[in-house]
């Protein structure tokens, strides 16, 4: 028995944590990389239309990242980054 939660082969960060949540103007993502690379971050509105692609590099170990959501209107969006065959999408709200 093991007491780390081990994230699923195809997830690419298990730890991801993303605040404040809900967000104003921006929002950060904190997690612990395994491996170095660009991801790509989408933003999806709810009704699955994709509303923003960002960038951003990913190295080993603990990461920040910082992403302006000023332009979008407030509501409920989806995350999703993506790298190789891997995926993370979580939910934030925008609240203003």
């Amino acid at each position: 028995i093991t007491s780390e939660v081990e994230k699923p082969e195809n997830e690419l960060v298990g730890d991801l944590l993303i605040a404040p949540n809900p967000m104003n103007n921006y929002g950060i993502l904190e997690f612990t990389g395994d491996t170095e690379g660009l991801i790509d971050m989408d933003i999806y509105a709810i009704s699955g239309q994709r509303v923003k692609t960002l960038q951003f590099t990913m190295s080993q170990g603990t990461n920040h990242f910082q992403f302006d959501v000023s332009d979008l209107r407030y509501g409920t969006y989806i995350i999703q980054l993506k790298k190789d065959n891997k995926v993370t999408t979580r939910k934030i709200v925008i609240a203003r």
